[in-house]
């Protein structure tokens, strides 16, 4: 499976990607915790966008993609540093991804 983070906006309204992992290539370890992330959060379930009530020009959209076995499906959301709610198993699978190790 392969996993790319990205992110948009911020106060520069930046672009950029943050990480991409396969998890064939992770330590054992790790890849269970993004797998089990993943599957905890029905990943392939979630729409597209996740709606938010955050407000703010200078917030950071992400972007996680998910490739492998079940297809590609990429959820976006708005951080607005609480994770909070839906978003919160998606900013720890940011994380994992950004580290490339388990919690």
């Amino acid at each position: 499976m392969e996993i790319s983070v990205s992110r948009r906006g911020g106060f520069a309204g930046l672009e950029e990607e943050l990480g991409r992992v396969r998890t064939d290539d992770l330590a054992p370890e790790a890849a269970s915790a993004l797998e089990s992330r993943l599957a905890a959060a029905d990943f392939f379930a979630l729409p597209a966008a996740l709606p938010t009530g955050a407000v703010g020009a200078d917030q950071f959209t992400y972007a996680i993609t998910v490739s492998g076995e079940r297809g590609t499906h990429t959820v976006s959301y708005q951080d607005d540093g609480s994770r909070s709610g839906a978003a919160g198993p998606l900013a720890e699978i940011v994380d994992l991804v950004r580290t490339g190790q388990s919690p």
